[in-house]
C-alpha cells in the first residue's frame, strides 16, 4: 500500500499492510483505513449481503462450537456492518433514543415518523452448555433492566418492554454512556 501527502504532488511512500508477530503492533496501514465498513441494502441483494451474511454464520458457527465444548467463546469485533431490515430497527431505535428531535424532523417530513412510542426486547438466554455467552453481558442486560419499564426474566429468556419517554432516554442516556453508536453495536449483538 502507498500513500501520498496532500497537494499529492510529491512522492509515494510505501506503507506496511503487515502487522508485527503475534498482532502486538498493528500494521501501519490501519492508520490508513476506516474503522468501520458499513453495507446497507434496503431489501434482498445477494451480491451485497453475502459476504457479511457468511461471516455472521461463520462466528455463529464459532458459538456454537464454544458453547457445546463449554469452551470459552470471545466474540468477534469485526469491523463489517452490514445494514439490513432487521439492523434498520436498531440504527432507527439508537437515534430515537440518543438524538434530538431536530436531527429526526427529516423522518417526520420524509416518511411520516415521528416517534417511537415503545419496544420490546426478547432475549433467549441459550441455557444449555456452561460457557453461556449471555453471562458476558449480564452488566449490559443489567443497564437494559434500569432502563425498561418494566421486564421478566425466567431461567430461559429475558423480556424488556420499553416505554419511550424523556424519562427513559434519560436512563439510556445515564447507562450508556457511550452513546448512539454504543447502543447500536449492543442492539446489533442481541439482534443476531
Amino acid at each position: 500500500m502507498y500513500h501520498q501527502p496532500y497537494p499529492f504532488n510529491g512522492e509515494k511512500i510505501k506503507v506496511s499492510v503487515v502487522a508485527q508477530k503475534n498482532g502486538k503492533i498493528q500494521a501501519e496501514a490501519k492508520k490508513y483505513l476506516p474503522d468501520l465498513v458499513i453495507g446497507y441494502s434496503s431489501g434482498e441483494n445477494e451480491i451485497l449481503s453475502i459476504p457479511f451474511l457468511k461471516t455472521r454464520l461463520v462466528h455463529f458457527d464459532e458459538y456454537l462450537e464454544a458453547l457445546n465444548e463449554n469452551l470459552k467463546y470471545n466474540e468477534p469485533e469485526s469491523s463489517l456492518i452490514y445494514i439490513d431490515y432487521e439492523m434498520s430497527q436498531a440504527v432507527l431505535l439508537s437515534n430515537y433514543i440518543f438524538q434530538e428531535d431536530s436531527v429526526l424532523e427529516p423522518l417526520e417530513t420524509e416518511l411520516g415518523i415521528k416517534s417511537i412510542k415503545r419496544f420490546r426486547m426478547n432475549i433467549n438466554k441459550h441455557p444449555e452448555g456452561k460457557n453461556n455467552i449471555i453471562d458476558r453481558y449480564s452488566e449490559t442486560l443489567a443497564k437494559f433492566k434500569k432502563c425498561s419499564t418494566s421486564y421478566y426474566e425466567s431461567k430461559t429468556n429475558l423480556t424488556l418492554d420499553f416505554w419511550v419517554n424523556p424519562e427513559t432516554k434519560k436512563a439510556f442516556d445515564i447507562n450508556f454512556k457511550d452513546g448512539i453508536f454504543e447502543l447500536f453495536r449492543l442492539f446489533k449483538f442481541f439482534i443476531r
